[in-house]
């Protein structure tokens, strides 16, 4: 940590440790769990669909799985949302039925959410990948705030908007200072937080605004979030982010970008190129199967009231490939007034 941060993220379980792999913008060392997992679906619509099916059928080809996934998208709204859904409960169970005999608590104590719960907010359904993306992302966040003159440890309060079932808040344990909320789309993961990880208050929001806390923050951050959100919701919830930030607070943010214009049909990417936002799944706002791709101007535009500080479009360095922090565009932009 750069000299004058006193954050110290939560110990990792004994299980999970592994030696410094690698450096981060003024951080010492990062540390990322090299151990294999098997990665869950990827929220990219068609093809999220088609593993899903893939996993829960226990079909083996991915060509087949593609052409599922493939054949999906072309079925009515009506039809496809159900479908997807019904896909995401079967994978979910089964990859809870694989990571069964893992571990309850963690090496500080904390509970482990269960995999029915991991599964719906990372790709690493194993508990070390789930630990160790978190840690990693926490200390990236901090890293981050502190280099644009925000140490997070004396910020008033800390929002982790799409909060999940506590990934990356659970870090934030040893943090002295700062009040910790976070709020989440699925009541049962605010639930889960709101009864397992005491030092929070986690709250459900609506797929629209306003925010379910009447706090003012000194620090937002949204992984993978806006990922799942068109464009109209995007921009809502930038303007709410704007007004519930304090003055000269912090937004830290991913969204997909250039790096995944190769999944984009050939339509999708003309309109990508043109600088227009791309989403797939647009009925399934605020879940999983809902897809959204920002090229860069779409982002400049959205940021009214604040200024843009940073963006990292090759994600930040060093995290493991399967975090958002590093796959996705990074974005930091501060509140002007």
């Amino acid at each position: 940590m750069p000299t004058g941060t006193r954050f110290v993220p939560r110990p990792r379980p004994a299980r999970c440790q592994a030696p410094p792999r690698t450096r981060v913008r003024g951080i010492n060392h990062l540390d990322h769990d090299p151990a294999p997992f098997r990665p869950a679906i990827r929220p990219l619509g068609s093809i999220s669909l088609g593993c899903a099916i893939r996993g829960a059928t226990g079909t083996s080809s991915r060509a087949r799985a593609w052409s599922i996934g493939q054949a999906a998208a072309r079925l009515p709204a009506p039809i496809r949302g159900p479908l997807g859904r019904l896909a995401w409960r079967a994978y979910a169970r089964f990859v809870a039925w694989r990571t069964r005999h893992e571990p309850e608590v963690d090496g500080g104590g904390l509970p482990i959410p269960p995999t029915r719960l991991r599964v719906l907010v990372v790709r690493g359904t194993y508990a070390g990948s789930f630990l160790s993306s978190g840690h990693a992302e926490a200390l990236a966040i901090a890293i981050l705030a502190h280099n644009h003159g925000s140490p997070v440890d004396e910020m008033g309060a800390i929002l982790d908007f799409g909060c999940g079932c506590g990934r990356v808040a659970r870090h934030w344990a040893n943090l002295e200072g700062p009040e910790i909320y976070g709020s989440d789309y699925d009541p049962e993961l605010t639930e889960w937080c709101d009864s397992n990880i005491p030092f929070m208050r986690a709250r459900v929001n609506g797929l629209e605004p306003p925010l379910p806390f009447d706090a003012r923050f000194d620090l937002i951050y949204a992984i993978s979030v806006f990922t799942h959100m068109t464009e109209e919701l995007q921009r809502a919830w930038i303007a709410e982010f704007t007004r519930a930030l304090t003055p000269g607070g912090l937004l830290i943010f991913t969204t997909h970008g250039r790096r995944y214009v190769g999944r984009l049909s050939r339509r999708e990417r003309l309109a990508f190129e043109r600088g227009r936002v791309v989403t797939r799944f647009a009925e399934a706002a605020g879940s999983n199967a809902c897809a959204t791709y920002n090229p860069e101007p779409s982002v400049a535009g959205m940021l009214s009231g604040l200024e843009r500080l940073e963006s990292l479009t090759e994600g930040v360095p060093g995290i493991a490939s399967f975090s958002p922090l590093r796959n996705q565009d990074v974005h930091v932009a501060r509140k002007t007034y």
